[in-house]
């Protein structure tokens, strides 16, 4: 077995060691090792699962079709996986020499703070080197939450109320109100933030990816 870093989890093994640290790498970064150690020679993968990542799951043809219209273009999900002699993935997007991936935000609020966090540049950047395409972008998108997960945040709500005298209906509508979007204008319901190929920034990935391979020999149960 060999350690590979997967695109969406490329940040995690760039983050620096704490100053002082004689460890080559971060706890954060080992950690990540750890669990692919797992999982490669255990088949045990940790998941990772939230109301908002249950949304993109939900809402993804919804994104696709929204940058479809922004782009003014047909769009169709990736389906080839890459990989090379360090990282591997699978992106959502290419078109036109340009690697999209997609974020659909939980809510109003979270749209209005999108942006280009570490782990995510990351992640462009490998996907870039992989498809050999010289640009990316993130494009994040507002859309409106589906039924189920409109129905969880109510029922949820419900039980933290504790009163057995609650008006379902009304609950429902302001929580519909907070999650579905039919007054926002459609260009303002897409952010798309690019980046530009770096060659020498993925040298320090796949230098990381060597020392993560290192630790990663090391490990046992």
């Amino acid at each position: 077995m060999r350690f590979m870093a997967r695109a969406s989890g490329a940040g995690h093994i760039m983050t620096d060691p704490k100053k002082g640290s004689k460890d080559p790498l971060s706890k954060t970064a080992q950690k990540y090792v750890r669990e692919q150690w797992v999982a490669d020679k255990y088949g045990r993968h940790r998941e990772l699962t939230s109301k908002a990542i249950t949304k993109g799951i939900l809402n993804e043809e919804q994104a696709i079709t929204m940058l479809s219209i922004h782009l003014d273009d047909f769009i169709v999900k990736n389906q080839e996986h890459k990989a090379n002699e360090w990282v591997k993935g699978t992106a959502d997007i290419i078109h036109d020499g340009v690697v999209y991936d997609l974020k659909c935000s939980y809510d109003i609020w979270t749209f209005m703070e999108a942006e280009v966090t570490d782990l995510y540049e990351w992640q462009l950047r490998t996907y870039m080197a992989l498809y050999d395409v010289p640009r990316a972008c993130l494009a994040y998108v507002l859309t409106d939450a589906p039924d189920s997960v409109i129905d969880a945040e109510v029922w949820s709500a419900i039980w933290k109320m504790d009163s057995a005298d609650v008006d379902v209906i009304s609950v429902r509508q302001a929580i519909a109100h907070q999650l579905a979007y039919p007054d926002i204008e459609a260009k303002d319901k897409l952010k798309l933030f690019y980046l530009e190929h770096d060659p020498a920034r993925m040298e320090e990935l796949y230098q990381r990816v060597e020392l993560c391979r290192d630790y990663y020999n090391t490990l046992h149960l």
